[in-house]
């Protein structure tokens, strides 16, 4: 199913205040947002509330609304769930593409665990808008992007992780560093992160295809296709 018809919510600031909205807003076109509390969001997600019918059940019933147009001034969309203590939000991955991973299957129920090789990215002011700048080392030896499916977790009180959906952000890294020495992964890593801001409900895909342009003073300095899952 094409992404633009999956289900998807979004959080956003209007005038300050911290909304949601449902479905991918269309340029010139008018679209309700229902005022939410930080973390109101996350917490229906914890509670179970997981399909989009359930998810608007619970966020709008009884709430402020404010109609708004995509693009106006006064609204500034939000990465998927992050709070406002970013310090409460982790950015990190596993080595390994989704062609690695088991041969691409899940893990077999009983099989031996292996721990995965897992990394840190940051916290969550190192997430980034697409089209905002990305901060990087000061003396990178050669930096790459990475398109990837990001999954969104929501951690509850006791610390178990609620799959709340997906979206698609860069993992930016100085890949550089890491062929000097695989041994500075952890180094390489420590790179801004870029995240839509859309939220896709649902299982992830196993698969996406797609281009990465890279632009440098208005002008496309490369492209190329991915493929990630």
């Amino acid at each position: 199913m094409p992404h633009s018809h999956l289900p998807v919510l979004f959080e956003a600031l209007h005038n300050g205040e911290r909304h949601v909205g449902f479905g991918r807003p269309e340029d010139g076109a008018q679209q309700t947002l229902y005022r939410v509390e930080d973390g109101q969001v996350a917490a229906a997600f914890i509670a179970g509330h997981s399909s989009e019918e359930a998810l608007r059940a619970a966020l709008t019933e009884g709430a402020a609304t404010v109609v708004v147009t995509a693009g106006d001034p006064e609204l500034r969309l939000l990465p998927p769930l992050l709070p406002q203590a970013t310090g409460n939000a982790l950015l990190s991955g596993f080595m390994g593409t989704h062609k690695k991973k088991w041969g691409g299957e899940t893990a077999p129920e009983d099989g031996e665990f292996t721990p995965p090789k897992w990394f840190f990215k940051g916290f969550g002011d190192w997430v980034k808008l697409p089209g905002e700048d990305l901060n990087v080392p000061a003396r990178p030896v050669a930096l790459i992007e990475e398109p990837e499916v990001a999954l969104v977790y929501v951690n509850d009180a006791d610390g178990t992780p609620h799959y709340a959906g997906y979206t698609f952000g860069n993992d930016l890294c100085d890949i550089g560093l890491h062929r000097q020495d695989p041994g500075y992964n952890p180094y390489c890593k420590l790179c801004d992160t870029a995240l839509t801001p859309w939220l896709f409900l649902g299982p992830p895909p196993r698969t996406v295809t797609g281009r990465v342009t890279i632009v440098r003073d208005g002008a496309t300095a490369w492209e190329g296709p991915f493929d990630c899952g």
